[in-house]
């Protein structure tokens, strides 16, 4: 009696959660759905529920001054491993969720997905994620932890827009996991510096020591660039592992000989 009436508080269709219509605040998506849909856990009056079952979404829907977006009470959400994606504006304004963990099913997060979940401070994403839209996580003001590929990143001191950490973060999660894929070791060689900087901003010695322990990327000519922009920006311990990795590798400029 109640799975049957815990399901009720679920609206699917062919798979897809349309609409979350329970008042837990813990919540348990069941097994078998397969994406989380359009605005599953925001609240509209009854005409713009209308549109949420339509085929597709007006853009004046994406303007936050014509539509009141109203994020359920839900603290917590349990996503079962059957979703492969998370439609856009699934979590839109859910001001009451903490933290969120999305399971290796899951290929796609859609546009605005969880942006304005104020509360949330963490989230977790699989390496197997192919594709996050734009502004998925965007004013998410109190994220300070992500955690991907099995490595927690600190986002307190950052001022790196969310999804550009994201991004960036997947990046080297990659490389260093698959050093060989070509593709993506060209995308790092052509925004190293870049790229680079941003790992020495996250202050995240451990996968700096990963990238380093790839014998890619660090050579006798950018060394001293990213020891130098180190130490201007105040990160000691990333300064210290990066000296330590030049002095190991001898990567000093032959001297000019007279």
């Amino acid at each position: 009696m109640f799975e049957i009436l815990r399901r009720m508080d679920f609206k699917i269709k062919k798979g897809v959660l349309i609409k979350y219509c329970g008042m837990s605040e813990e919540v348990a998506i069941p097994d078998g759905v397969t994406s989380i849909g359009w605005a599953a856990f925001t609240e509209f009056d009854e005409w713009e529920e209308c549109v949420r079952q339509a085929t597709f979404v007006p853009e004046w829907m994406e303007d936050e001054d014509e539509v009141s977006w109203k994020g359920s009470s839900v603290t917590s959400v349990t996503i079962p491993d059957s979703v492969t994606s998370i439609e856009a504006a699934a979590f839109r304004k859910c001001t009451s969720l903490t933290s969120v963990t999305i399971p290796d099913s899951v290929r796609s997060i859609g546009k605005r997905a969880f942006r304005r979940c104020t509360s949330l401070t963490s989230v977790t994403i699989s390496n197997s994620m192919t594709s996050i839209a734009e502004e998925a996580f965007s004013c998410c003001t109190s994220l300070t932890e992500c955690t991907i590929c099995g490595m927690t990143f600190s986002l307190k001191n950052t001022e790196y827009d969310i999804d550009c950490v994201i991004d960036k973060i997947k990046a080297w999660c990659k490389f260093y996991s698959k050093p060989e894929e070509k593709s993506i070791f060209l995308y790092i060689e052509e925004n190293l510096t870049e790229m680079f900087n941003f790992l020495i901003d996250l202050d995240n010695t451990e996968i700096i020591q990963k990238v380093l322990d790839t014998g890619k990327c660090i050579t006798t000519e950018n060394i001293d660039s990213f020891i130098n922009y180190a130490i201007t920006h105040n990160k000691l311990h990333v300064q210290v592992t990066l000296m330590n990795y030049k002095q190991q590798k001898n990567m000093y400029h032959n001297p000019i000989k007279i």
